[in-house]
């Protein structure tokens, strides 16, 4: 896959730029780099329209045997995915070229929320108006529950069911503008899912039926920093604005999401504060 190329690639030429870098300047050493950040980000597919009657319909939930609902079907056949907010942590090297630019190579992990949006809303159930139930009799309550049905489409990064932590390789070039300012342009690469769920929410608590797995691709990054820095008792601390777009590359559609319609929205922007430290 084009994605795990690129990854190759990438720490390829890290790797083999590193003697170059550190042999450059004698008198600077490699340092070490972590920092952490906080981003919010514009979606990459902004509407699923179309989307399948068999993804809609969702079985009665098993352990109520007293709700008579069988195979709800959701009458909304769309989706618009939430806006998505990430914290994030890195951790690598900083190799100086001159005593005035460092390369930055290494890993991270972003820890993705406000990414997932549920339609488990009974009025959305198709031929439903009043609940349904058996006339069953429970000693603690007047009604039996019935759990309402949802269905949502959000990313993916490790598997179909991961959407929360993303792991990301990234480089950065800072160049220091005067004593205690420097700017920064740098990559990031991650490779993204996007899946289509539905299931049960029992008093607020969703519960997954099926996922569906509708495009794979990979992302990348490209931004610019503006950095603050003040030299510490370990190190130098940077605080750091970062703002760039997001490029959509290797993209494949399954089979699943060739029966919908998916708008992606390349060149998508974000914006994000971080803080680091080279120690």
């Amino acid at each position: 896959m084009e994605i795990n190329k690129i990854f190759k690639t990438a720490l390829l030429v890290g790797a083999l730029s590193l003697p170059f870098f550190s042999n450059s300047n004698a008198q600077e050493k490699p340092r070490l780099y972590f920092d952490g950040s906080i981003k919010y980000e514009q979606n990459l597919v902004t509407r699923i329209d179309k989307v399948p009657l068999e993804m809609r319909t969702v079985p009665r939930f098993p352990y109520y045997p007293w709700d008579d609902r069988d195979g709800l079907v959701i009458k909304e056949n769309y989706f618009s995915p939430c806006e998505r907010i990430s914290l994030g942590a890195k951790f690598g090297g900083a190799f100086p070229i001159n005593k005035n630019i460092d390369f930055i190579l290494g890993l991270g992990l972003d820890y993705i929320f406000n990414a997932k949006k549920e339609f488990f809303n009974k009025r959305d159930v198709e031929d439903f108006s009043d609940e349904k139930t058996s006339n069953v009799e429970i000693a603690t309550c007047e009604k039996p529950p019935v759990s309402d049905v949802y269905f949502s489409v959000h990313p993916a990064y490790i598997g179909k069911l991961n959407d929360i932590i993303r792991p990301v390789i990234f480089s950065e070039l800072e160049i220091k503008a005067s004593k205690n300012i420097s700017l920064g342009i740098g990559a990031e690469i991650y490779n993204e899912k996007i899946v289509l769920e539905n299931g049960w929410n029992r008093s607020g608590q969703t519960e997954r039926n099926k996922t569906y797995e509708l495009a794979s691709m990979g992302v990348g990054k490209i931004y610019g920093s503006i950095k603050l820095n003040r030299e510490a008792e370990k190190g130098t601390i940077s605080y750091s604005i970062d703002f760039g777009l997001n490029k959509i590359f290797g993209k494949s559609i399954t089979d699943f999401g060739k029966d919908m319609e998916l708008k992606f929205k390349d060149n998508s922007w974000f914006v994000g504060f971080k803080v680091g430290q080279k120690i």
